[in-house]
This record gives structure tokens, sequence and C-alpha cells, in this order.
């Protein structure tokens, strides 16, 4: 019993990277190219463009979102507090954004997706709750 509840607590890596990555950046490049009507997505009309993003988000972001599993686990094994545990999360997964946006070499709007992947992290980070086993 105990065992089932510690996979239930450690899905918190999971839920950020399926929330920021599948919905929030979505949803926020949706709106900044309609604001701005700028780039490849304002030219091309098509919701298909951002599937295509969501799918290569998620692809190129594995190596980030396992670093987040392993330094969450720790973490949460040291009983680590809730805020603390977010801040380093948040502060891996916003630093992978930036490393594979660099590697990629993406177009003059690298910059700009960059700063829309690492927004969605923070404000998905207030949507995901963490509970420590301990805390009942």
């Amino acid at each position: 019993m105990a065992e089932q509840n510690d996979k239930q607590f450690n899905i918190y890596p999971l839920k950020l990277w399926i929330i920021s990555i599948g919905i929030v950046a979505p949803i926020i490049l949706g709106l900044f190219t309609t604001i701005n009507n700028f780039s490849n997505l304002g030219k091309n009309n098509s919701i298909g463009v951002i599937f295509i993003f969501i799918l290569f988000g998620l692809l190129f972001s594995i190596p980030t979102f396992l670093v987040s599993i392993i330094l969450f686990k720790i973490l949460f094994e040291k009983s680590i507090s809730t805020i603390v545990i977010k801040v380093l999360i948040n502060l891996i997964g916003i630093s992978g954004v930036i490393i594979t946006f660099r590697i990629m070499e993406f177009n003059d709007y690298g910059n700009t997706y960059a700063l829309i992947y690492s927004f969605s992290i923070i404000v998905s980070s207030f949507f995901v709750s963490i509970k420590h086993r301990n805390k009942f």
C-alpha cells in the first residue's frame, strides 16, 4: 500500500511536463502569434503547426524530463520543502529549454520560443501540486 502511495506522489514531473508542453505552451504560442502576427505560425493559420510544436516539444524535452525525474526523486525522498522542489525543477526545465534552443540554432525566433516555453513551465507549476506522504 505504501509503495502505491509513493508512485502516486512521484508523478509531479510527468504532470508538469505534459501540462507545460502539451497545453500551456501551445496556448501561449497561439495567443502570442495571434497578437503579434509573427513567425511561421502567424502566416500559416493551421492548427497542425501547433501539434508539430507539441510533438517536437515533447521529443526534444525528454532529456530534461529525465533529469527532472531523477532530481525530483532525490529531493522528494529527502523530504525537501515543496517550494524548493518546484523552484529547482523549474530551473532545470528552463535551463533545458534554453540549452535545447541553443543546440538546435533555431531560427530568428528561437529566443522568443525559449521564453514562451520557459514561461509555460512557470505557469504550469502553479497548477500542479506536490503532496508529501508525511502530510496527511
